[in-house]
């Protein structure tokens, strides 16, 4: 896996409760959120609409496979949403909130499932652990560094895609990606820039940070059309309220 210590030590609001844990998290935060993700799929139940991806080329099982996985980032100063295909010369797409799609080109490493990808102003060091992609989005010209997560395409389930903000102790954003009744998703800002995971249905979401950096901490919300709000609380004492909606990654 990638060395994505340096990247996170860096990420916004880090107390020094956040720092004692780093190492932790990196060696931790991809097998932890592929055993939830596992174990939200089976749960059932109606997922919400909202911004779609598409299909990939290829199918998401298989020794061997092509897989495009599409999920949400936040640097703190931008955020939206990110596709990599795990092909050997490794392509994909960033798209910040109100910009144009950049391309991302790079390297997919079989073995270790790392992906180091860049476009434009940013870069992208990330590693699989099945069935998901965690990592780290920097943007040159001081415009941060922070989290993404990402969930293989399902030829038969798009991926809906829910951007917004938290406000109260610690304000930052708060991203997800819905496919089916299973989300990740990025906290940047409350925890100084961790990936998440949880359940949605058609009406309720709930997502866990991912343990190892030193707190825990969870969102839950109601889902009415286009919007999701709700209340967040970890366990440093910090609570608010948040905010996302369908077009916000856009």
């Amino acid at each position: 896996m990638p060395n994505l210590s340096a990247h996170l030590c860096h990420s916004r609001i880090a107390s020094p409760a956040d720092t004692q844990g780093r190492a932790r998290i990196v060696r931790r935060a991809s097998a932890l959120v592929a055993l939830a993700l596992l174990a939200a799929c089976g749960k059932s139940g109606d997922s919400p609409t909202g911004t779609t991806s598409g299909t990939p080329a290829g199918t998401p099982t298989g020794t061997g496979a092509v897989v495009a996985y599409n999920g949400v980032f936040d640097t703190g100063l931008k955020g939206g949403v990110i596709t990599l295909v795990n092909t050997a010369a490794a392509t994909g797409t960033i798209q910040a909130a109100g910009e144009a799609a950049v391309a991302l080109t790079g390297t997919f490493n079989a073995t270790t499932g790392a992906f180091t990808m860049s476009g434009g102003a940013y870069s992208v060091v990330a590693a699989v652990d099945a069935p998901i992609v965690v990592g780290i989005v920097t943007v040159r010209g001081n415009l941060g560094s922070g989290t993404m997560a990402a969930l293989p395409v399902s030829a038969t389930q798009s991926i809906a895609y829910w951007c917004g903000t938290t406000t109260g102790t610690s304000p930052g954003g708060i991203n997800f990606a819905v496919q089916g009744g299973t989300v990740v998703g990025v906290v940047q800002g409350v925890s100084s820039g961790l990936p998440t995971t949880g359940t949605a249905s058609a009406s309720d979401i709930t997502v866990r940070w991912v343990p190892g950096a030193g707190q825990t901490g969870s969102a839950t919300g109601k889902i009415s059309g286009a919007t999701m709000t709700g209340t967040w609380m970890n366990s440093f004492g910090g609570a608010g309220t948040w905010t996302a909606t369908a077009t916000g990654c856009r």
